[in-house]
């Protein structure tokens, strides 16, 4: 799923190109089972790629990441207070 992932956000093929590199003859298929997995369409993760600066989520949800979006959250660091952890 993470390389899927990694097509669909960095290198602009659409999602029946994504759909037959990663194995699937039926790009409805893929997208059924991307949506299972991920709870959002390759299309809409895809798009939401670019407002993330290609970051890709886990498939986590809450504070780790959001399915909603495709994004984990931005670590940052050198804030005051220093290291988080």
């Amino acid at each position: 799923m993470l390389e899927t992932k990694r097509l669909l956000a960095h290198t602009g093929i659409t999602v029946t190109e994504c759909a037959s590199r990663t194995g699937f003859d039926d790009p409805t298929n893929f997208c059924k089972f991307f949506r299972t997995r991920t709870g959002i369409t390759p299309g809409s993760f895809a798009a939401n790629a670019h407002h993330c600066d290609g970051r890709i989520d886990q498939g986590v949800d809450g504070p780790g990441g959001s399915r909603q979006t495709g994004c984990p959250p931005r670590v940052v660091w050198g804030r005051k207070g220093g290291h988080p952890g």
